[in-house]
């Protein structure tokens, strides 16, 4: 079996949506109506209900993502360790939006791109609640945040923020810190 179907598959199983896999594949949308037609008649199963407005996954659908999330992640890891030059694609990173944490985080990608020079990686920085919306409609991979809180994904390290003042830094007698986040530029 082409394990391109069962990605294929997959993918049209996270978005919901024909166009949508297409653009996150980077194909057309007939390529993905021509796989999943594939892959239907190759299993004898019809695994979406299309209408004109919708895409809905059938039971046998339902059925098959764990067995294509198995098979796909087994090819992956065996590609890994044999021939790790045929990984390839684009992983997508969510970033806190403080520029001085670019270098130490594009630092710490340079051994992964380095052992998998074909796998591109590309960087959005914004804020944690965004990245956290990004994560659960799948547009990030991966994403540092500065706080967890409603994250859907797994956690892989969690860190404690600390405070740095000068020697002769006094805190305010109020006891208020102010601080302000900006969600969108800043001049």
């Amino acid at each position: 079996m082409d394990t391109s179907l069962l990605r294929c598959f997959l993918t049209v199983s996270d978005t919901h949506s024909f166009s949508g896999a297409a653009a996150r594949l980077n194909v057309t949308q007939s390529t993905v109506s021509h796989q999943i037609a594939r892959l239907e008649e190759h299993l004898g199963k019809q695994l979406f209900e299309r209408t004109t407005r919708n895409c809905r996954i059938t039971a046998d659908g339902r059925d098959l993502i764990p067995y294509a999330a198995r098979v796909l992640q087994s090819v992956d890891e065996m590609e890994q360790n044999f021939k790790p030059q045929l990984i390839s694609g684009t992983v997508v990173i969510g970033v806190p939006d403080d520029y001085y944490l670019f270098d130490p985080i594009t630092e710490a990608l340079r051994g992964f791109m380095t052992d998998k020079p074909r796998v591109a990686v590309e960087m959005k920085a914004g804020l944690a609640a965004n990245h956290v919306r990004d994560l659960r409609d799948r547009n990030l991979d991966l994403a540092l945040l500065r706080e967890v809180g409603g994250s859907s994904g797994d956690v892989l390290r969690s860190e404690r923020i600390v405070w740095i003042a000068g020697h002769s830094w006094m805190p305010p007698s109020d006891g208020v810190f102010r601080l302000a986040a900006v969600d969108g530029g800043c001049a």
